[in-house]
């Protein structure tokens, strides 16, 4: 790194030491689990300045983005929900303040009568297929 001119200084700490910096934020990047959510108002709130110091680790700030939030509790699902939506997300995007991604979780079958069972690489939802007897 020095020798392309960028320094990296890497802080580590205990995780509730950095929980209480990023809600001071006193970080100026982490990375931070959240676990899903099918109701994406609870997902934009995390950007909402009004909960900078509660669950706004990124601190950010931004009142086109607070505008469209106040709408987005307002709305019902719909074409216009899902247009503030995507114009949340883009202004996410622009200004590079959250990275979304996410993790599959696999569950398999097993029991002391199973053998030979292989499971399919494709096919994810294969409990369907899955029967239950009796000995």
């Amino acid at each position: 790194m020095d020798r392309i001119g960028i320094r990296l200084k890497v802080k580590k700490d205990k995780f509730p030491e950095m929980l209480k910096q990023g809600k001071q934020c006193a970080i100026p990047s982490w990375a931070l689990g959240w676990t899903r959510s099918s109701e994406a108002e609870f997902v934009m709130k995390l950007l909402y300045s009004k909960t900078i110091g509660q669950n706004n680790y990124a601190c950010f700030e931004n009142a086109e983005y607070d505008a469209y939030f106040e709408q987005l509790k307002r709305l019902p699902d719909g074409p216009d929900r899902t247009r503030v939506l995507h114009n949340m997300y883009r202004l996410m995007e622009v200004n590079g303040v959250l990275g979304l991604s996410s993790t599959g979780i696999a569950t398999r079958l097993s029991h002391q009568r199973l053998e030979g069972f292989r499971k399919h690489p494709l096919i994810l939802g294969d409990w369907i297929y899955y029967d239950i007897q009796k000995p």
